[in-house]
């Protein structure tokens, strides 16, 4: 179904071409996760018309394509997905997604092919200005990377509590930014990594459930698993092994399901 609706969009554009169709091109293709074909039709899109999202979906392309590669080839994407991701922000500065892509990009990059620490640092200082939960998070990652795990404890912790405070009882998750569904992924990570596992992570787990889209940047069988170790923790045995079954129904051979369940047994 994808790639005829592909053709179509492609077979369409005749003479007639602009960057809204080029993107409309980039955006469909985005949604189905074919990153090489985001990449071309952003570069086209933002070619002619300089735009934040063209920008965006070249840089995030550009970072999913990265890990499909070898080492070396990987240089040539993580080059596109730096120059996609600082334009993006030098239209906006204070979105959060565009910092939040950065710090990444800044983060987790090696030194070597454009990481920088400094400028992390930076970008998660940034993010704490426009958001507190945000911030933390950030500075969690931060600690996270540089092995300072009871820095990065608690961070989650401040980020959690801040979190509990507007969400209680999860009944205001609907009202979270579509753009950031990731906080609710991130902030569970933060909970299950570091024991402190509560009936809201379940509720904002299964609010992502109920709610996925193949937009979603993290894979439904990660999320299963994350549901897994959540039941898990809290003694919900039966809920544990549904998720477990859920995720190893979408990938039998899930390492990290096995590796899980392996150092259970020990």
């Amino acid at each position: 179904m994808y790639n005829k609706v592909l053709k179509q969009k492609i077979e369409s554009i005749g003479n007639t071409a602009n960057y809204k169709v080029y993107q409309e091109i980039a955006e469909h293709a985005y949604y189905y996760k074919d990153w090489k074909t985001v990449i071309e039709y952003s570069q086209k899109s933002i070619s002619i018309f300089p735009n934040e999202r063209g920008f965006f979906l070249l840089g995030s392309a550009s970072g999913f394509a990265s890990l499909m590669e070898n080492k070396i080839n990987s240089i040539f994407y993580l080059n596109k997905m730096k120059y996609g991701f600082k334009n993006s922000y030098n239209f906006n500065a204070e979105n959060i997604v565009y910092l939040k892509a950065l710090l990444l990009f800044y983060s987790k990059v090696p030194k070597i092919l454009g990481g920088n620490m400094n400028l992390a640092f930076k970008y998660a200082n940034e993010l704490k200005m426009i958001s507190e939960i945000e911030g933390f998070l950030a500075f969690a990652h931060l600690a996270e990377v540089n092995n300072n795990f009871k820095e990065a404890k608690e961070q989650y912790l401040n980020a959690t509590n801040s979190f509990d405070i507007i969400n209680q009882d999860c009944n205001n998750l609907s009202l979270v930014d579509i753009n950031r569904r990731n906080l609710l992924y991130e902030l569970s990570y933060g909970q299950i990594k570091f024991g402190f596992v509560s009936n809201n992570t379940i509720c904002m787990l299964q609010f992502l459930e109920s709610s996925y889209s193949l937009s979603d940047s993290f894979p439904k069988k990660w999320l299963y698993l994350r549901l897994a170790k959540a039941f898990y923790f809290l003694g919900e045995l039966d809920n544990y092994e549904s998720y477990i079954n859920k995720a190893m129904l979408i990938d039998p051979e899930f390492i990290e399901v096995k590796s899980f369940l392996n150092n259970l047994g020990e």
